[in-house]
């Protein structure tokens, strides 16, 4: 599962309800990511039966407006996401990375023409590695890795 596509649909979801403009916005986040239709129902599925049935109705679907922030700013990453990669394959690799991690992590930086920065922060030790503070934009990749938890 993308743990992008994931923390995507926990921001489209956030007051209980999807909005044309979040699904619309989901849409978008799919061809980004390079997921395919199979993909993405899986995650949906999971997303669906974990995360939905808990949620409280609340809204009119205004988690939109959290998700189209959240995708502008991973898009406005461009030039420096292979360096949050490296430095954060780097920190995983320092305090333990676990396989799903590797998996998860990988799979987010494939998506994102990354997969070579973030295996190299984790693979050659002897590549200096500049250690950098992530975007809020890159928590959920942060989290995949144990760098950080929900209440951070």
């Amino acid at each position: 599962m993308t743990i992008l596509f994931k923390h995507a649909l926990d921001l489209a979801w956030n007051d209980g309800r999807l909005s044309r403009r979040g699904a619309v916005l989901l849409e978008n986040l799919q061809d980004f990511l390079d997921l395919s239709d199979h993909e993405r129902g899986v995650v949906e599925e999971k997303h669906s039966d974990e995360e939905v049935p808990f949620l409280i109705t609340r809204g009119f679907g205004s988690g939109a407006d959290l998700l189209d922030h959240w995708m502008a700013t991973l898009l406005d990453l461009d030039e420096d996401l292979p360096l949050f990669l490296v430095s954060m394959g780097r920190s995983a690799l320092e305090t333990g990375i676990t396989k799903q991690g590797w998996m998860d992590v990988s799979r987010a930086a494939e998506s994102m023409g990354c997969e070579f920065d973030f295996a190299r922060g984790v693979w050659e030790p002897e590549y200096e590695v500049e250690s950098l503070e992530w975007p809020d934009a890159l928590k959920p990749v942060a989290m995949a890795l144990g760098l950080m938890s929900e209440e951070e």
